[in-house]
């Protein structure tokens, strides 16, 4: 699977886009995600927020690599449940997964300021919990407790100076 989301970082202070510089800070983002059923269909798309740290290490002016450690929260929205043993009973309800990641991005900075820019890289993340919202069930067991991905992000850089 694909992802493309928006991300706003917010690294520290200075001018670290020379080769060789390593900016670290926080970002605060957001995802669309849903659940794929094999019988059921798909869930809606929920939108979640994310929030992490990272190191942005410059290989040249334009180019650098970006690690992240990242708390992800993902899932669906009115998912069709029908249990196995009553065939009858439908439950209309909501996943919440929350997961780990740790993203590891190639960047191209551009504009004037090279404030912008787009990263192609992939990522694993660790499912911390998962809960079904209508009945309140722990729901771990029902999916896989590593998830890959490939990212491409469009990026753009706020910075705040540390005093």
């Amino acid at each position: 699977m694909i992802i493309i989301y928006v991300l706003f970082g917010i690294g520290n202070s200075g001018s670290a886009q020379q080769k060789g510089d390593v900016e670290f800070g926080a970002n605060l983002g957001g995802n669309f995600a849903t659940i794929t059923q094999d019988d059921n269909g798909r869930s809606n798309f929920n939108f979640n927020i994310n929030a992490g740290v990272f190191a942005d290490c410059y290989f040249s002016k334009q180019w650098s690599v970006k690690a992240k450690l990242i708390y992800d929260r993902k899932g669906g929205n009115k998912i069709n449940v029908v249990f196995e043993n009553y065939p009858d009973f439908k439950l209309v309800t909501d996943f919440k997964l929350d997961y780990i990641t740790l993203p590891l991005m190639i960047n191209w900075h551009f504009g004037e300021t090279r404030k912008w820019y787009v990263g192609l890289g992939p990522y694993v993340g660790f499912l911390m919990s998962a809960e079904e919202s209508e009945l309140g069930l722990n729901i771990e067991d029902e999916f896989l407790k590593t998830d890959w991905e490939l990212h491409l992000v469009l990026d753009i850089k706020f910075r705040y100076p540390i005093p």
